[in-house]
């Protein structure tokens, strides 16, 4: 069972994720970025990396977010 705080980060991140690629507004991406930036804090925080290494790695990810296969 994986901890909370990553099931929310990545909930997080999945929800700002959609929001920037069907934003039309400008002011919306603003505040789905910033939803992204809070998840990269909690996983920084949680994981003991830099918020700035996790806010690049959740930036790589374009369009909306779709399940992963493995």
């Amino acid at each position: 069972m994986e901890p909370k705080w990553l099931e929310w980060s990545r909930q997080l991140q999945a929800v700002a994720q959609n929001g920037i690629a069907y934003s039309k507004d400008r002011f919306d991406v603003e505040r789905f970025e910033q939803v992204r930036r809070v998840a990269s804090e909690i996983m920084a925080c949680h994981a003991g990396v830099e918020a700035d290494y996790v806010r690049g790695l959740f930036a790589e990810e374009l369009g909306p977010a779709t399940p992963k296969v493995d």
